[in-house]
């Protein structure tokens, strides 16, 4: 969904500030310090639960105050208004939409799908194999209705075999969470083939707009030895296979938590050969692409637009994202480019947490 109106208190250097947002393009200027990246933070707390600079809510907390308090109203793609918000402290958390309590982030984050490109971004492809992990997850998560209630239930799995392979003890309780954790498996499998495809279809749609001689080929690496045939009595019989080499290590060695996805460009992986210039370019084309396999409204926040892009790339990118199905969100420290190119787009200026 698309915001009307974004209310943040206690957010960093933000003490109060109100923000009418247009459905297109949203510019907030100032220089660095003056808390523009704090209102992307803000987003990310109302999205996601949680800041993608840090997972210490305390760190995200206005010093002069105990909780952070974000508040949004928009409507749906199907023209329902919706009215929510979340406030935090390091104890706790309170979520609402349309005056009704929520118990849970999930749903909340289902109904604001946010894309935010920063300057750690290509920790996607730089990091470690979580990053990547987490990145086709939160699609599935928008893709499939019932994929994070299997994502949580093989977590709780996991976590139960893992215990049990470090104490001979409960060793007994392994031939049943085995049957539990390979019976779910090829559920979560499909679903991450189903994400990767739209994934690419996605990349097809956007890259030869955005990057003309940049096209990243994806691919999973699971954590299994199986293809699109396997069935959970291959995989349970794999597991028993091998459960004699996860008794000596004293966890689970194989699975869906441990799958990681592959990004090459010219037959190598983007990581090892690409360029700075080319890993940023490439992170935002997967970070877009993933944004535009989600159906609706979605936002896509950029902080920092100016990082590790030269101005022909920065204008490329600002044209490319005015033209996508998408609210923008994109901080800046000049409002010059901008300006110049999207003229009608809707500014706002900060200076020392203040937003005017």
């Amino acid at each position: 969904m698309w915001l009307d109106e974004l209310h943040i208190e206690n957010c960093r250097v933000i003490e109060i500030a109100d923000l009418s947002l247009s459905n297109k393009a949203n510019f907030i200027i100032g220089d660095n310090g003056a808390g523009k990246t704090s209102v992307i933070e803000a987003l990310s707390i109302l999205s996601q639960g949680r800041s993608f600079r840090t997972t210490k809510i305390k760190e995200l907390i206005n010093h002069e105050s105990t909780n952070i308090l974000v508040r949004a109203s928009g409507r749906n793609v199907n023209g329902l208004e919706l009215n929510m918000g979340i406030e935090r402290n390091p104890e706790s958390s309170r979520i609402r939409i349309n005056k009704q309590s929520i118990r849970t982030q999930a749903a909340l984050s289902k109904h604001l799908p946010v894309s935010i490109i920063h300057p750690l971004s290509q920790d996607l492809i730089l990091g470690g194999a979580t990053n990547r992990r987490r990145y086709l997850d939160w699609l599935s998560f928008y893709l499939h209705d019932d994929f994070y209630d299997l994502w949580r239930r093989y977590q709780a799995l996991l976590k139960q075999r893992n215990a049990a392979l470090k104490d001979p003890r409960y060793y007994f309780s392994l031939e049943t969470l085995t049957e539990q954790i390979s019976s779910i498996q090829p559920e979560l499998f499909s679903r991450r083939q189903f994400s990767l495809s739209k994934l690419k279809e996605s990349i097809e749609e956007i890259s030869p707009a955005f990057l003309k001689d940049l096209n990243p080929i994806l691919s999973i690496k699971e954590g299994l030895p199986i293809n699109e045939h396997s069935s959970a009595d291959d995989i349970y019989d794999f597991y028993i296979e091998n459960v004699h080499k996860e008794k000596e290590r004293r966890r689970t060695l194989y699975g869906y938590h441990l799958g990681d996805l592959s990004i090459k460009h010219n037959d190598f992986l983007v990581s090892s050969t690409g360029s700075r210039g080319q890993i940023r370019l490439i992170t935002i084309l997967l970070i877009l692409a993933q944004n535009n396999a989600i159906p609706g409204n979605n936002i896509i926040a950029f902080d920092d637009l100016s990082a590790e892009l030269d101005i022909t790339n920065q204008k490329n990118l600002l044209s490319f994202l005015y033209d996508m199905n998408a609210q923008l969100i994109i901080t800046a420290t000049s409002d010059g480019l901008v300006s110049n190119q999207l003229p009608d787009a809707n500014m706002f200026h900060v200076k020392h947490g203040v937003i005017t």
